[in-house]
């Protein structure tokens, strides 16, 4: 995600209904629990790189 720019990040919190259902000029509330419960959930089903590949990048 490092090459998005503002706007693409903004549209792409929209797919969010939390973003997508509040209100125009009311408060988002956080999604810090959502996002850490997907993250558990890819690194159950991706494995990590070995130090090899780390190198790499």
């Amino acid at each position: 995600m490092d090459s998005l720019g503002g706007s693409h990040i903004k549209a792409r919190q929209y797919l969010q209904r939390e973003y997508a259902d509040t209100p125009i000029g009311s408060y988002i509330p956080a999604i810090t629990e959502q996002a850490r419960r997907r993250l558990a959930e890819v690194r159950v089903t991706v494995p990590a790189p070995s130090a090899a590949e780390e190198l790499v990048r």
